[in-house]
Formats: C-alpha cells, structure tokens, sequence
C-alpha cells in the first residue's frame, strides 16, 4: 500500500468536510428546494380549498337537496338501490348566474345496499322557486331510469 500524505488534502477536505464554497453551494440548493416545496405546497392548499368550496356549495344547493331528498323518498328508488340512499362524496356538474336567473345541471352519486346509481338534475330559477325540467335517478350497468319528477306528489289545496 503507497503511503499517504495527509498534506495533500486541503485541512477542510480531510474528514469529509466541505470547503467554504461547497458549504455556499449546497445551502443555495437547499434553499431552492425548500422554496419550491412550499410554492408548490401553497398551490395545492389552495387548489384544495377551492375545490373543498366549490364541493359546499354544490351539496348545500337546493337543486342538489331537493334531489337527494327526492330519491330518498321515491318508493322506485328505494326498491333499486334498497335502503338508506346515501349520497356519494362527489357530486358533479354546474350552476350559472345571470342576473336573477341561475341554472343547475347536477350529476349527484347515489348509493344503497342493492345498487349504484347517480340523480341527473337539470333546472333553472327565475324568480322566487326552482322549476325543475330533468330529474332521474340512472340505476347501475342497463341505465334504467326512474322520473323523481313524476313520482312528486300534487301541491296540497290552498284555502283561502
């Protein structure tokens, strides 16, 4: 084995030490890294916080509680997917406001014991209540639909 002569090495470089300008180096690409993560971690709090908003104000909606409470209710719904009907986590679709109109299209996952299914809801507000023009439950593989719409019970009389 050749000898070793420790006077060839730089007093810094001789236990695995860095130099002044190494040490420079490695903490301007360690603050880079973690500049970059947390862009990158802000970005995605703030996308979550977006998308967790958007995801409360569609389920508070009353298109989407009225159809959820009607499938809930409908004797058909509830021999297709057995009971309870619960909502899925995700619903999807969208709303827009012009003035004082708005429109709803909602795709709204439904579940029970039996089955899958998802409540399709389209309708618009122009005034005081929602008129609803589509609203059917599509229950699992075949499609088949069931009309919310028509299972709805006739307004009660008014007496005057």
């Amino acid at each position: 084995m050749a000898d070793y002569d420790p006077k060839l090495l730089e007093p810094n470089q001789q236990f695995g030490e860095l130099t002044p300008e190494q040490q420079k180096k490695q903490g301007c690409a360690r603050l880079a890294l973690i500049g970059c993560a947390g862009i990158t971690l802000l970005f995605v709090g703030f996308a979550t916080v977006i998308f967790l908003g958007m995801l409360g104000m569609m389920r508070s909606s009353e298109p989407y509680q009225v159809a959820v409470d009607k499938a809930k209710n409908s004797k058909l719904a509830q021999q297709a997917l057995g009971t309870p009907i619960e909502a899925g986590k995700f619903p999807s679709g969208s709303f827009s406001t012009e003035g004082t109109f708005k429109k709803a299209e909602l795709s709204i996952p439904v579940s029970g014991p039996k089955a899958k299914g998802r409540i399709m809801v389209r309708g618009e507000k122009s005034g005081k209540d929602w008129v609803y023009h589509r609203m059917v439950l599509v229950v699992g593989d075949d499609e088949s639909e069931i009309d919310l719409l028509a299972e709805s019970e006739p307004p009660p009389d008014k007496d005057f």
